[in-house]
């Protein structure tokens, strides 16, 4: 390539007669940028030194040194036995006779290794809340390699405390520095009426998360912005997963297997976000029999059906979900709700064998409607994502490796149109590829990869197709991290060297996460988090409206720094009794070189942009009681986000000061009662001086005399004035019954009970207010087999 120095490190791995490579090539010769240093030949040089040290370390300990040949090494396969579901974070502890304790947990695809083990005779024991132990005995001799796979059976002795354990599990997770691993359980307990619990209602009800309100289809993280958060489903990226009406998204927990879930501080492995990631991976199809759901209620009707295409071998899940609002809305609450939203989900999964599996994913995602939601005025819009994808685990038959394949590609569309004409749109798409491995040995391990992102964005921001403009960005790098488990610390130390080729530069991106257990307080832990993000992608918005959901998607300019933050993290948590966990959490976010439209200005493309400095912190507290009956979860956040740039500081339209959420259920045998109350304070917006009547003077002259010219707004300062609080309260009642290999659920339900009005956005030319969603009352009912 002329221009650049090409430096390129790599690798090959055999597996019989099969060799595989990987590589990587890292350039320019373009100024390359740390997160302290400044641009020089010397820094690049020491970076590519340090990216190639550090990967073909590991390849070497990996690959040309296996483990010492005394030891062996236990593996395997953890399944439900019901339907063949991988089992995360299964518990896998091996006792020797002496007494001596060694374990791990299930990776990703229910795949584990114990390596480094003497020869000799164990117990082994593998288990998972909700399920019955797996024990056995074994014997391992020098250098074995011991598969013992294990297939769980459901324990319906545990199902009363299955709940109990998935709070006290989430809690736990909740201290660890803004992460928690989240199930298709913790979604079943946030009441969401309709029968169809939704990854973003829990969201809604988690510290550090917020949303516009009910409607819009954004989510905020930790004083970010949407385009600032990365989603993920099965490793694919989805640009825009919350549907327009805030209560559901693209991940539904009958898809789901689990959510990893950071509010900052993630590690190495994630990049190219400067806020959140929401990481989903979703459940595979029963490989027993087929099985499925249906439901039907005011907001959605929904279908899931999945089945073997080769018994305990091969299978299919497939789901859709279709919006009903619109057609029941007038006859049920007499006001109209033009609201039209959907997703489609397929995913084919495979076991090639006992330590390899595949799995091919699609999604499809599409929403519009008129957000104004009457006939006076119209804010029609309308969007779209699309993701298809594949993902291959491999656990090497003689190394304790786990390697992950996963290639992806993705779209996203979104118009603003007036009077069915398209005035404003974006499109992004892109093509990104992803190897990761996992070194396990047992207490710790060492993670490490590469990657590479290809992006295309077009954006048109007038009426006419001549300025349309259409841009290209490519990303690529490694990363390095590991987890050291320790008797009561545990430390997560990671780099990432993230590139963006179509700038010329490559960042270092230092990442630290640890957590520390203290002798005197086993049921308490301190966790702290900090790293250092990049992001290229910027959102380009209009802050004149109160709530603006439009954001055009495109590169930073090429002129300016890109953008960066860091974020700084620290917790406490702890069960002080059998039935109370809480947690308590500071975080600080200091972003910089982020671009925004001049402030005040319409959205086109001639629009000037002023760099800003954002600087967010806050502290989230969250308490659960967990009952053998009931059970209720309280959280309050209290925030403050601040944007400074060369002329000004002022407070962004995510910064919410105060966020409260309280929920309550119960339930006894097949009957559950819930409610839950949500509390905002007022997000900033730029109120209006008054109105003046505009002559556009052109080259011909005319009668300005009589001509009245066209009405225009005088805006005052940007973001000076706050709207009213948000408030609302949900309750769900329900029942269910058991029929013939199925269960029959009946829901009664209610939306924004005591019919607050919460602002969602004001029209200035007709001085319209839009509010949220109003009082609705639902019905559902769903058929599932069992």
């Amino acid at each position: 390539m002329k221009g650049f120095h090409q430096r390129s490190l790599g690798f090959s791995y055999r597996f019989g007669k099969v060799c595989i490579r990987f590589g990587i090539r890292l350039f320019p010769r373009a100024p390359i940028t740390s997160p302290r240093l400044t641009s020089s030949k010397s820094i690049q040089s020491l970076l590519v030194r340090c990216v190639a040290i550090l990967v073909l370390s590991i390849v070497h300990f990996t690959v040309i040194q296996p483990a010492d040949a005394q030891f062996a090494t236990v593996r395997g396969l953890i399944v439900d036995a019901s339907d063949e579901q991988p089992i995360h974070g299964a518990n896998v502890a091996l006792r020797s006779e002496d007494g001596q304790l060694t374990g791990t947990s299930s990776q990703a695809g229910g795949l584990y290794v114990l390596s480094r083990i003497m020869p000799g005779t164990y117990s082994i024991t593998i288990s998972f809340v909700g399920y019955i132990s797996h024990v056995d005995t074994i014997t391992v001799d020098f250098a074995q390699q011991l598969t013992v796979n294990a297939s769980l059976e459901f324990d319906e002795a545990q199902m009363g405390d299955v709940v109990v354990e998935s709070e006290r599990r989430e809690t736990q997770q909740r201290s660890i520095a803004g992460f928690v691993t989240i199930r298709p359980n913790d979604l079943e307990r946030v009441p969401q009426p309709g029968l169809s619990a939704d990854l973003v209602s829990y969201l809604n009800a988690s510290p550090g998360f917020q949303t516009a309100g009910d409607r819009g289809g954004q989510i905020f993280v930790r004083g970010g912005t949407p385009i600032q958060n990365l989603f993920l489903l099965d490793g694919m990226r989805v640009y825009q997963p919350v549907h327009i009406v805030g209560l559901y998204s693209a991940f539904p927990s009958e898809i789901i297997s689990y959510s990893d879930i950071y509010a900052g501080g993630y590690g190495a492995r994630y990049g190219g976000r400067l806020a959140g990631v929401i990481d989903v991976t979703t459940r595979n199809g029963n490989k027993k029999r087929p099985a499925g759901s249906v439901t039907v209620a005011p907001f959605l009707g929904a279908a899931r059906v999945e089945f073997p295409l080769v018994k305990d071998k091969v299978s299919v899940v497939a789901s859709g979900r279709e919006s009903l609002i619109r057609d029941v809305a007038p006859n049920l609450i007499d006001e109209s709700l033009p609201f039209r939203f959907g997703d489609r989900f397929v995913k084919m999964h495979a076991f090639l064998n006992q330590t390899s599996h595949m799995s091919v994913t699609a999604l499809k995602t599409f929403d519009e409607g008129d957000l104004a939601g009457n006939s006076q005025i119209s804010r029609n819009i309308r969007w779209s994502n699309e993701a298809y994808g594949g993902r291959f685990h491999y656990l090497a038959p003689t190394l304790p490796v786990l390697a992950q394949i996963t290639i992806s590609i993705s779209r996203f569309d979104i118009e603003r149109l007036v009077d069915q004409e398209v005035v404003q749109n974006s499109k992004s798409s892109g093509f990104e590829g992803q190897f990761n491995f996992a070194y396990l040995l047992g207490d710790s391990e060492i993670h490490f990869g590469i990657f590479g992102h290809s992006s295309r964005f077009s954006y048109g921001l007038t009426t006419s197709t001549l300025d349309d403009r259409e841009e290209f960005i490519t990303q690529g790098g490694a990363f390095i991290d590991g987890i050291a488990r320790m008797k009561r610390l545990e430390l997560n130390p990671g780099f990432r060297f993230h590139s963006f080729p179509s700038r010329g530069q490559l960042f270092m991106e230092p990442r630290l996460r640890m957590r520390y257990r203290p002798a005197s307080m086993p049921d308490y832990s301190f966790s702290a988090a900090w790293g250092i993000f990049h992001q290229q992608i910027v959102a380009l918005s209009d802050d004149r409206t109160v709530s603006d959901v439009f954001s055009a998607w495109s590169p930073s300019p090429q002129q300016r720094p890109v953008p960066r933050s860091a974020h700084y993290i620290a917790g406490f948590g702890g069960k002080p009794l059998p039935w109370f966990d809480f947690s308590v959490e500071g975080f600080m976010l200091q972003a910089k070189h982020l671009i925004i439209p001049q402030l005040g200005e319409p959205l086109t493309l001639s629009t000037q942009f002023i760099p800003v400095r954002s600087d967010s912190k806050g502290i989230d507290f969250k308490a659960v009681v967990s009952r053998s009956r009931y059970f209720a979860t309280s959280t309050y956040s209290v925030s403050r986000v601040e944007y400074t740039s060369a002329t000004q500081t002022f407070n962004p339209p995510q910064d919410r000061r105060h966020q409260f959420y309280f929920s309550l259920g119960s339930s006894f045998r097949d009957f559950k009662f819930a409610f839950q109350w949500q509390y905002g304070s007022g997000l900033p917006y730029t109120p209006i001086r008054g109105f003046i009547n505009q002559i556009e003077v052109t080259e011909r002259s005319y009668d300005f005399v009589d001509d009245d010219g066209s009405r225009a707004i005088v805006y005052a300062e940007s973001f000076s004035e706050r709207q009213p609080a948000f408030h609302r309260m949900d309750v769900t009642a329900e029942k269910a019954f058991r029929l013939w290999q199925s269960e029959l659920t009946v829901q009664l339900g209610a939306l924004n009970i005591y019919n607050r009005s919460n602002i969602f956005d004001y029209d200035y030319f007709s001085l319209t207010r839009i509010n949220q969603l109003p009082f609705i009352p639902s019905l559902g009912i769903r058929l599932r087999t069992l």
